[in-house]
């Protein structure tokens, strides 16, 4: 996150610096600044889809850690703590042994209300 945030203020450095340049013609300078400010939308769209991702994980992290079910997947299997269990480094609800199912992926899930 933090470097996403160093990438679009080091392009808007840039994008003050070759506004500055008198060397450049027109044209040029701001071919280049438009270029720059896409880069700089589209590393903030990045951003922001990634921060939303994020946060879905955490919440549903959080409910199944707190002995919510969770409904996984187009089969719309009920997953609980004491079947399954949370693989943090995947982001996926993995069965316990001797317990048969399949392996969800914690964004396929919703909390069942």
């Amino acid at each position: 996150m933090y470097i996403n945030i160093l990438f679009i203020l080091f392009l808007l450095f840039i994008i003050i610096y070759i506004y500055k340049l008198e060397q450049l013609h027109t044209a040029v300078r701001w071919s280049v600044i438009s270029i720059l400010a896409v880069a700089i939308m589209l590393a903030a769209l990045y951003e922001y889809a990634n921060f939303k991702t994020q946060s879905k994980i955490e919440n549903l992290e959080v409910a199944f850690k707190a002995s919510k079910t969770l409904i996984c997947g187009s089969d719309k299997a009920k997953i609980t703590k004491e079947t399954y269990i949370y693989e943090s480094g995947t982001s996926s609800l993995i069965p316990k042994r001797g317990v048969v199912g399949k392996t969800y992926s914690i964004l396929e899930c919703r909390v069942d209300e």
